[in-house]
């Protein structure tokens, strides 16, 4: 079983650390990353915001852990995270999942 995490970060240079960090310290197995425009109500202010979408892959065994290490790391004072539970259709894919995240450097 797999899980998606899909969250939003400030702007591509946050994003490029955050994301590295995330893969790097195999709290996620793949992360993809698109920019977005997103509109919201934020402390009673219309925002219209550029920001940049994750869409992070890891094995379920590390849910908890990913979603500690974003809640600590990320800057929003509210983070949207976002879990979809899953299963991977593709045996060979979730190997890789499970490969990413356990296997050393």
């Amino acid at each position: 079983m797999n899980v998606t995490v899909i969250l939003t970060t400030i702007d591509r240079k946050h994003e490029q650390h955050f994301s590295h960090h995330l893969v790097k310290e195999r709290f996620a197995a793949c992360i993809e990353r698109f920019d977005v425009k997103t509109l919201y109500w934020w402390e009673g202010k219309l925002c219209d915001e550029h920001e940049v979408s994750l869409i992070i892959k890891t094995p379920r065994k590390m849910r908890a852990a990913c979603i500690a290490e974003i809640e600590r790391t990320h800057p929003y004072d509210c983070p949207q995270i976002i879990v979809l539970d899953g299963t991977v259709a593709n045996k060979p894919y979730f190997n890789f999942l499970l490969h990413s995240v356990t296997a050393g450097p």
